[in-house]
């Protein structure tokens, strides 16, 4: 370990957040999601429960984030939701994270950002998604949530809405208002902090629709070397409009290794050179990351901690130049602006 994470400000909010942000995915054993991987069709079912979330491992993971700086942390599934919230009020966070010494004292619990998102409510889970503009469904599943988390609101409320929901002919037309007005009083009321638009499957139009909505504060997207387009529309249409950015698999979930390996370049250097590539947009206010251990983490915040280099955009050249590579930011490219 070598320093504390650097802190950007988060959009219009002003908001001083960690450069790196931690994701609140747990792993099998064989490399899989926890819930995702092993329990699907449940996943995102509210209520759904698991009681090996938030274990020692996790315990040590999180301690750690607090004690390099960490101030954003997300969250998908209510397992992961409940486990995080039961970390962050447990002593036992604070006195792992004190035994590192060099970082002196965590932030406490009330000083960091958890982003969270309603179950079965967003992306293709529930088609067109008519479940966020449904009046009193929203309101009660924040209310759900920020139970679960053991805290009196939910500080960032990450809504995955699909083209389908503005499509003219398959949803509201009044769409986009009707959500502005049930977040206002989300807001109004003290149990939604910042809201954040995502889409998974929709791509550079339905991103610049939610932006220029006015509902949201944050941008949530997948953004790296394997995934470059929306540094070109997306990231300066966000900052004409205030909104915070929060990048996502700067690893292409996992396809940048696989391409470093083809190409005999280091997983860690790599790795290392797209997190700071992804760091080097000074629209992007910080980066998530999904890690398995301490050590893990650690190692993506000792990398985080550096600038964007020569080296590194030549090491990141010689990984995008194999055909593998290419194709898959040709795919996404054509998925993202269809």
């Amino acid at each position: 370990m070598t320093g504390q994470l650097a802190r950007r400000t988060l959009g219009h909010t002003g908001i001083p957040v960690s450069c790196l942000a931690l994701g609140g995915h747990e792993y099998l054993p064989g490399g899989g999601l926890k819930g995702f991987g092993d329990d699907f069709d449940n996943a995102v079912r509210p209520g759904y429960r698991r009681a090996d979330f938030g274990g020692s491992g996790r315990l040590a993971i999180v301690a750690r984030a607090l004690a390099r700086g960490v101030s954003y942390f997300d969250v998908t599934i209510d397992p992961e939701v409940e486990a995080l919230g039961r970390l962050l009020r447990s002593p036992a966070v604070f006195d792992v994270t004190a035994m590192t010494g060099a970082f002196g004292a965590a932030a406490g619990a009330g000083s960091v950002l958890v982003q969270a998102r309603p179950q079965g409510l967003c992306y293709h889970y529930d088609l067109g998604n008519p479940g966020l503009v449904r009046p009193g469904t929203l309101r009660s599943e924040v209310l759900r949530l920020a139970e679960l988390l053991g805290r009196s609101r939910v500080d960032v409320l990450n809504l995955g809405i699909e083209r389908e929901a503005l499509d003219p002919e398959t949803g509201r037309p009044d769409y986009l208002k009707a959500l502005a007005g049930i977040l206002a009083e989300l807001r109004a009321d003290g149990l939604v902090g910042l809201v954040a638009c995502d889409t998974l499957y929709s791509g550079e139009s339905q991103y610049v629709t939610l932006i220029e909505s006015g509902c949201f504060d944050v941008v949530w997207l997948t953004f790296g070397p394997l995934t470059p387009t929306p540094a070109e529309v997306v990231l300066p249409r966000a900052r004409e409009a205030g909104l915070g950015v929060v990048a996502r698999e700067a690893f292409g979930k996992g396809a940048l290794f696989r391409f470093a390996a083809a190409a005999g370049v280091d997983a860690g250097e790599v790795a290392g050179a797209a997190q700071r590539w992804v760091l080097s947009h000074v629209d992007v206010a910080t980066l998530a990351v999904g890690v398995r251990t301490a050590d893990e983490f650690d190692r993506n915040a000792d990398a985080a901690t550096q600038p964007f280099t020569d080296a590194d955009r030549a090491l990141l050249d010689r990984v995008l130049a194999t055909d593998p590579a290419r194709a898959a930011v040709a795919d996404a490219t054509a998925a993202f602006r269809p």
